[in-house]
């Protein structure tokens, strides 16, 4: 798969959307219910990143500051279909090359 395109979310509600979609995807990694509502509801409120294939979300990275010189990959998840392709690396990438500067 090629042409990832990684972006800044900035719609609250569609990352939360994006969010809970993903982890419906992914239930061998987010399986627990009450994690899961806290995991929406930051989506909502942290940075976040999405990687699309051809115009489709297909992955997302959430971050969380703790202070100036601290940041967290908080949360990430890539349709299962896509692992292995890249769009997690992308999105790293680009936290990381945002959170450098």
């Amino acid at each position: 798969m090629t042409n990832i395109d990684v972006s800044i979310e900035r719609d609250p509600f569609r990352k939360r959307e994006i969010q809970q979609n993903l982890t419906s995807l992914l239930p061998e990694w987010f399986g627990d219910a009450d994690s899961n509502l806290h995991y929406a509801k930051q989506a909502e409120i942290l940075t976040g990143y999405v990687a699309r294939l051809e115009g489709d979300v297909r992955g997302m990275l959430l971050l969380k500051a703790h202070s100036p010189i601290s940041i967290e990959i908080y949360w990430l998840g890539v349709e299962p279909n896509c692992h292995r392709a890249g769009l997690g690396r992308a999105l790293v990438d680009s936290a990381c090359e945002a959170a450098t500067e």
